[in-house]
């Protein structure tokens, strides 16, 4: 292994592990008495950071994002790649219900993470959990 495949090994050994911004429902003060599995606003994030249009940054042609989905009173906006879009939603519990078909959601207590038209997603800490 040369130099630069060792310190990468070593830079991406925890990659697998919780990121530092993510938070337990407990951590963020959902609980069970709640009608939903989470308090609004809630953001979740992918750890996948994927290619997100053209960039404006040069020397880099493309700027990278990481993906989110943002739910605020009855809203969700989400960002994927480039495009941000937005729909209504209803929750209940752990089953989430939107107002268009080519959205799905699902909560995994096992794993607290949002599955979002497949992608896994973590809690995003917002300052007051951290208190």
């Amino acid at each position: 292994m040369n130099h630069f495949a060792a310190i990468a090994a070593l830079l991406f050994a925890g990659c697998a592990a919780k990121r530092l911004d993510a938070c337990t429902p407990e951590e963020l003060g959902w609980t069970c008495e709640n009608t939903c599995f989470f308090d609004v606003p809630a953001t979740f994030f992918s750890d996948d950071v994927q290619d997100c249009g053209l960039s404006n940054s040069p020397p880099l042609a493309v700027s990278r994002c990481q993906p989110t989905v943002i739910f605020d009173q009855d809203t969700v906006t989400w960002r994927v790649t480039d495009y941000t879009d937005t729909t209504s939603y209803d929750c209940d519990g752990n089953t989430l219900t939107f107002g268009r078909d080519d959205v799905s959601a699902t909560w995994v207590p096992s794993t607290e993470t949002l599955v979002w038209n497949g992608r896994d997603y973590l809690p995003l800490c917002r300052p007051s959990a951290s208190q």
